[in-house]
C-alpha cells in the first residue's frame, strides 16, 4: 500500500538577489509537469531557476537527516524573492513520478491554490531519496518564487 503525506506553504516576504547547481531529469519533468497544470489554467509556465532547484533539493535533503516531514514557519529558500511559495510530498518508498505527484498537488486546495499563483514566476524541485524515521522514502520540495 502506498502512502503519502502534502504539505503547502505560501508567504510573502521582502528581500534581494544569488546563483547555481545541477538538476535531475525528475527535477525537469516536475517543472514540466507544473507548467502544464499552470497552463492547462490559463497561467505562463514557471521559469526554471536553478537557485530554486538547489533550495528545493537542500530542504528535502534536510527533512531526509532530521527525521522531518513538513513546511517550518520560514521557507527553506533564498531570501531574494518577495513572494515565496512551497509545496511538499512524501511517498513511502524509493522514487516518484513527477505527472502522479502534479496530479496529488491538483486535488488538494492549498497546494493547488500555490501553484497557480499568478504571481509566480520562477521555480525550482528538489528530490531526495532515503529513509525517513527507520522506512525507505523519497521527499519531494518544489519552490517557486518571484522578484
Amino acid at each position: 500500500m502506498k502512502r503519502m503525506v502534502l504539505g503547502m506553504a505560501l508567504l510573502a516576504i521582502a528581500a534581494p538577489p544569488a546563483a547555481s547547481a545541477g538538476v535531475s531529469r525528475t527535477e525537469q519533468n516536475l517543472v514540466r509537469a507544473v507548467n502544464d497544470a499552470r497552463q492547462a489554467n490559463g497561467l505562463a509556465p514557471l521559469r526554471g531557476m536553478r537557485k530554486l532547484h538547489r533550495s528545493a533539493g537542500r530542504y528535502s535533503r534536510w527533512q531526509l537527516r532530521h527525521g522531518y516531514f513538513g513546511h517550518l514557519p520560514r521557507i527553506r529558500m533564498s531570501s531574494s524573492f518577495s513572494l515565496r511559495g512551497e509545496v511538499l510530498r512524501l511517498r513511502w518508498g524509493r522514487g516518484v513520478n513527477p505527472r502522479a505527484t502534479v496530479r496529488q498537488w491538483m486535488r488538494s486546495p492549498g497546494h493547488r491554490s500555490a501553484i497557480l499563483h499568478g504571481g509566480m514566476r520562477v521555480g525550482g524541485a528538489g528530490v531526495a531519496v532515503g529513509r525517513l524515521n527507520g522506512s525507505a522514502a523519497t521527499v519531494v520540495t518544489f519552490h517557486m518564487g518571484a522578484r
